[in-house]
């Protein structure tokens, strides 16, 4: 997950989209979704499928419901995570580790004296389920749905040499 975090923190420049921002989904309010997808569903359907596709189809034609869905609770669960370690990385802070805000989704376990995730909670699951629903109707009742993803689409074919360096650094 720490990954995903410097990936979405480092496409905004460091400023971090409000999540109620990004719930809006297609209406894309401060380009919110946007970075969005170009921070989280690569790694969510994965990059090879995502750089095959990103410039023949769009956002709907590549990830399900349930990716977006799935992107968007692991943004929900650790985004403050997320930002405190940007935070702690811009103020060279040696205490780097001691991240101590809590998950929302996900439960801790402890076994043998170090920390790993564990399971979603029952709260997560039910969230995603909602989720799922929200990104459903947010693809069939949106008006914005069509404008976005014609937008993104052609964003990605005028910025094809940014995906072409985005193979060239995968591959390093």
């Amino acid at each position: 997950m720490f990954t995903y975090s410097y990936c979405i923190l480092d496409k905004t420049n460091g400023n971090v989209p409000r999540l109620q921002d990004i719930l809006h989904m297609r209406s894309d309010v401060n380009l919110a979704y946007t970075y969005f997808a170009n921070a989280s569903l690569p790694k969510i359907v994965g990059p090879t499928k995502w750089r095959g596709q990103v410039t023949k189809k769009t956002i709907s034609q590549i990830a399900t419901p349930t990716d977006e869905a799935f992107g968007l609770l692991l943004l929900e669960n650790s985004l403050e995570n997320w930002i405190e370690a940007q935070r702690l990385v811009h103020e060279d802070n040696s205490n780097s580790g001691a991240n101590k805000t809590p998950f929302i989704y996900s439960l801790r376990q402890t076994k043998g004296g170090s920390r790993k995730f564990g399971v979603w909670s029952n709260a997560g699951m039910r969230r995603y389920r909602e989720l799922v629903h929200l990104v459903r109707a947010n693809r069939e009742n949106n008006a914005d749905k069509d404008n976005f993803e014609a937008g993104y689409k052609a964003k990605c074919v005028k910025e094809r040499g940014s995906i072409e360096f985005i193979k060239a650094e995968a591959q390093q």
